[in-house]
């Protein structure tokens, strides 16, 4: 999943501004937070994979749901334990996508299925190698974290248990505000809450101060961060490290997932775009308004593509085709 979204977009944007992501070390280094939204895809997706041989192997035999759902529950724990939200939490599910992702979804979906057998060979391999004992019998199909499902409906109908027992039980549920969008609701999760946030925007009890913190790994969520242009808006996201090896002549980008959480500053980054684009403006005698930048800077990045947009051919972020775009737009404006 670190894939989705805008691909390489979350390592270029911290290299070019790297004070805009923090490692979260203790519970302190986590600012106070309004209104928390889940990514519950990215949640399953999480829970769903480790690094952990035994773990993996123990997800990978589950043959009903409560094995997978108690690793989701304990992922779900973790996050909202940490950020501590002091007014509202929103769950939000993926549900059917509009057309332009189900065809990227369809293919993307038929490659899993071709390469999970393949992947359940490699899978083998190396529990063999670390124990003899270990031996995946029958992976996890991420395809049924779809809408439509029995995977899903099971989610639906557990999640809804779950908060109607947490409000019972946990003093930090009990005195917020709890919604949940389950995947019968249509449209993708980080979607929802974007259109959650822009009716709070519109409604008569907005408070421009309110802080948001939104989960997930997908780097369009910060595309859609910025562009809602609240001024208090935080990314909660698992670290992930890079490793690129050489196989037989192939070159592999694998991701790892290292159950450490950091934070991504929109504010800072914020004060980036500012810092980068104001002088550039000013010296042009053209009215500034940064909020139009963000706009600006946001539609010629879907030339590198998005969840619904295929990339240009001609552009690349690895070959800083958006450090091109950066200059090209400070030149024409």
């Amino acid at each position: 999943r670190t894939n989705m979204g805008i691909p390489k977009f979350f390592r270029w944007l911290v290299r070019r501004y790297p004070m805009i992501l923090a490692d979260i070390k203790e519970e302190n280094d986590v600012p106070p937070i309004d209104n928390l939204y889940l990514d519950l895809n990215g949640v399953v997706h999480n829970a769903t994979h480790s690094n952990d041989p035994k773990k993996l192997e123990r997800i990978s035999k589950a043959k009903d749901f409560e094995v997978i759902w108690a690793e989701v529950v304990q992922y779900i724990d973790d996050i909202i334990h940490l950020v501590k939200p002091k007014e509202m939490i929103m769950f939000a599910v993926d549900g059917v996508a509009p057309r332009a992702k189900m065809n990227q979804q369809r293919s993307r979906r038929f490659k899993t299925a071709q390469e999970r057998h393949e992947l359940k060979k490699l899978a083998d391999d190396a529990l063999i190698e670390q124990d003899p004992e270990l031996q995946v019998s029958d992976m996890f199909d991420v395809n049924s974290i779809s809408p439509g499902t029995d995977f899903m409906v099971e989610l639906n109908r557990k999640l809804d248990y779950y908060i109607q027992h947490k409000i019972n039980t946990d003093p930090l549920y009990s005195k917020i505000k709890i919604i949940l969008s389950g995947s019968d609701v249509p449209g993708e999760g980080e979607h929802k809450i974007m259109e959650y946030i822009r009716e709070y925007k519109n409604s008569d009890y907005y408070h421009e101060g309110t802080r948001h913190c939104i989960y997930g790994q997908d780097a369009d969520l910060i595309m859609l961060s910025l562009l809602s242009h609240e001024p208090n808006f935080t990314i909660i996201r698992e670290e992930v490290k890079y490793k690129r090896e050489q196989v037989e002549g192939i070159v592999r980008n694998e991701f790892i997932m290292t159950n450490n959480f950091q934070l991504l500053y929109l504010p800072v980054l914020r004060q980036y775009l500012d810092m980068e684009f104001k002088p550039v403006i000013e010296k042009l005698e053209l009215e500034y308004n940064l909020e139009r930048v963000i706009d600006d800077i946001i539609f010629f990045c879907f030339f590198v593509g998005n969840d619904f947009l295929p990339s240009l051919s001609v552009l690349d972020i690895a070959e800083a085709s958006v450090d091109t775009l950066f200059e090209i737009y400070k030149t024409t404006l």
